[in-house]
């Protein structure tokens, strides 16, 4: 086969580095060739515990409208999800629970154990290893191991089958499972107050499971609630359990315990959005629980503090770039072709516009088209990443809107944002992206055939006759005269920013710009009235910014080390820990002296071939500030081994202990007597002064 292209080189060329905009395929499974999986729905919950309120937003009139909106922002992107068909009647099994021994509790217990590593004081995150007195609870996939420290063993297993565990929270003897459920093929669940709503397969379900550990050889489940969504986050403060889930507009309605929400709790946040974002909150002592959901696009990292709850959602470049040059493109078209396409932007649906503009140009010449490209693309000037955050405020089970504020730049994670007082505080990375479009031609498409000749045997009376035939016709399809492709390329060099708003008013106060151009952030933390950045790779520039005064930050120094810092941890006022690499690698652990903020001082430094998932998840970090001893969970490049390494701070110096083997090890718990290595297959407990292992107690993984 032989084809003919007139194409623009240059066209090429761009697509290879641009940021390409890609539409979604779906293909179509017939409803007979699917099986039903198991539905979500807990035996425990009852719907008099959950309750629906307006949240003060923009809500939706009604089903219909709801609707409305979902077809015309699912159908902008050219598709729509496979098919579903109803399942009625089914229900979700609770998780088993095994119990291997049965020991009786006694009113001895180890001392206090340490806590989950988190950002806010106060308020819990969601971890697969929780302690509390004598329990310790470990998620393995699909599993939770619950064990007593005392007695060094395993006391029950709680098995959420098809699911994963999310994460844990321990409260006293409340553990809280929160676990993540993938549907296996379509379904429809159909509410009490509105149309069926199809869950496509592979749809995630979260659920919150409640249990009392107060015999933890037998634990109870209280209560049970489940939302469609994959989460994105969770805090708990106090008895309150807040989690947030995305899911996408495809779904139609979000579904709470087998319910859809109401139009009264859906509020129409973002008329371009492609998400729901889904907040439930739920008394881990009563089972009560409200939710409630908005359009957005995904949100990206949350941020609680006591009073409030921070959602930063990214902008999506792909999409407003569309809009944008759409909009421009009205400028240069005719009033009947003006008004269709105006409609189409006003709904969100950019790729039928953009097919309706690309007919409209094949009507004229390439000449013509080109032209009005060209003077469309004159117009267009950069545009720059932003991070939207919505704001609630908190009440218990209750949470009001506050409002939405907008900043330059994109996040890198929780500790970029941190409240204090009045002000909160964000730090982002910018960069800038140039819309281009460009026109092309294809004149024609030769296929010549592959085989030329075709063998006809014509059997006669025994006898055999061999009929060549010859094919030699070629065939021509003519092509569309006039391609148009939208696309946008990062331009010019990344730089960082520090925006302080002002709670009261959800306005800018403040703003540095222009921080170490070039690069990006790699972490941050706030400590007292100063907020640390790291940016660069190779090279650790560690910055100190004073936000004293909210209305005007101000770089008081930095200091350059090699590497980088992932992860920064506030020893006291005047000390931090980096956590991060040297050359791509090699682990490094660094001590600075933050004392004078304006001359920072790396005092001291640990480097090793080996890697830590501090890295990529801060809840790995222990420290335990009364004997100043750092736990940090390692594995080895060169051999398969691992471990806990076990250093201590003296004065400015940071001092090697021991390190506690333990292949895979990902999380350390202590207490004043012991220590408490875990992996997802095994926890290790050692004397906490000489470092004596004791015991190993083998987990049931899942």
């Amino acid at each position: 086969m032989e084809r003919k292209y007139m194409a623009l080189a240059v066209l090429l060329l761009v697509l290879g580095v641009a940021t390409p905009i890609m539409l979604n395929l779906f293909w179509s499974t017939s409803p007979a060739s699917l099986q039903s999986p198991k539905i979500q729905t807990k035996t425990a919950t009852t719907h008099s515990l959950l309750e629906f309120y307006p949240i003060g937003m923009n809500s939706f009139q009604s089903i219909e409208e709801i609707l409305r909106f979902v077809e015309e922002r699912t159908s902008s992107k050219g598709y729509m999800g496979p098919p579903s068909y109803l399942v009625r009647g089914e229900t979700q099994t609770v998780p088993a629970t095994t119990s291997p021994v049965t020991p009786e509790r006694t009113s001895q217990s180890p001392s206090t154990p340490s806590k989950t590593n988190v950002q806010v004081v106060g308020i819990d995150e969601p971890d697969i290893v929780k302690a509390d007195r004598d329990i310790l609870a470990v998620a393995s996939c699909s599993k939770v191991n619950i064990l007593s420290m005392r007695e060094k063993k395993a006391l029950s297993v709680i098995d959420l089958a098809e699911s994963n565990v999310y994460g844990l929270y321990l409260q006293g003897d409340k553990l809280v499972i929160i676990s993540v459920y993938y549907t296996a093929s379509p379904i429809s669940i159909q509410g009490s107050m509105g149309p069926e709503v199809p869950i496509s397969a592979g749809t995630s379900n979260t659920s919150i499971y409640v249990y009392s550990l107060t015999t933890p050889a037998k634990p109870e489940l209280l209560y049970s609630t489940y939302i469609y969504g994959m989460p994105m986050g969770s805090r708990l403060l106090n008895n309150t359990i807040y989690l947030v889930a995305t899911l996408p507009l495809e779904v139609k309605l979000p579904v709470i315990d087998g319910q859809p929400l109401p139009p009264s709790s859906i509020a129409k946040i973002d008329p371009y959005a492609n998400s729901y974002i889904v907040i439930v909150a739920m008394d881990i002592d009563t089972g009560k629980r409200t939710a409630f959901a908005f359009t957005s696009s995904p949100s990206t990292w949350m941020y609680m503090s006591r009073e409030r709850l921070y959602l930063a959602v990214q902008r999506n470049i792909g999409e407003d770039s569309y809009r944008y040059f759409l909009n421009v493109s009205l400028n240069y078209l005719p009033s009947e072709v003006k008004a269709n396409i105006s409609s189409l932007i006003s709904k969100g649906q950019y790729m039928q516009a953009l097919t309706e503009l690309q007919k409209y140009l094949a009507t004229l010449s390439y000449e013509k088209a080109e032209e009005i490209v060209k003077q469309v693309m004159e117009q267009l000037k950069p545009m720059t990443d932003k991070t939207y955050f919505y704001v609630f405020g908190i009440d218990g089970l209750r949470l009001s809107s506050l409002g939405k504020f907008e900043v330059d730049g994109n996040v890198l994670d929780q500790f970029s944002m941190e409240e204090v007082g009045d002000s909160f505080i964000v730090a982002t990375t910018i960069s800038r992206w140039q819309v281009y479009a460009q026109m092309g031609r294809v004149i024609e498409i030769v296929y010549r055939p592959y085989n030329t000749t075709m063998e006809i045997e014509i059997q006669t009376d025994g006898q055999t006759k061999i009929q060549v035939i010859r094919f030699n016709e070629t065939q021509v399809t003519p092509a569309p005269s006039t391609h148009l492709v939208v696309y946008t390329v990062r331009i010019g060099e990344p730089e960082n920013a520090l925006f302080i708003v002002d709670v009261k008013n959800l306005r800018i106060r403040s703003s540095l710009t222009g921080i170490a151009k070039g690069e990006r952030i790699y972490s941050a933390r706030l400590v007292g009235k100063t907020f640390y950045l790291v940016t660069y790779r190779q090279v650790d520039p560690l910055f100190a910014i004073d936000v004293s005064d909210p209305s005007k930050p101000r770089v008081l120094g930095y200091v350059k080390a090699p590497g980088f810092s992932e992860y920064l941890h506030p020893i006291d006022d005047k000390t931090l820990l980096g956590v991060g690499l040297i050359d791509d690698r090699k682990l490094k652990i660094s001590l600075f002296d933050v004392s004078d903020p304006t001359s920072i001082k790396e005092k001291s430094t640990v480097t090793l071939d080996a890697w830590s998932n501090i890295l990529s998840d801060h809840h790995a970090f222990t420290f335990d500030p009364s004997t100043g001893e750092v736990f940090i969970p390692i594995q080895s490049w060169k051999a398969n081994s691992g471990g806990v390494l076990v250093l201590k701070i003296k004065g400015d110096s940071l001092e090697y202990v021991k390190l506690l083997e333990h292949n895979q090890a990902l999380r350390t718990v202590y207490t004043e007597t012991e220590l408490y290595t875990v992996s997802t297959s095994q926890v290790r407990a050692y004397e906490r002064q000489a470092y004596t292992l004791t015991a190993k107690i083998d987990l049931s993984a899942g």
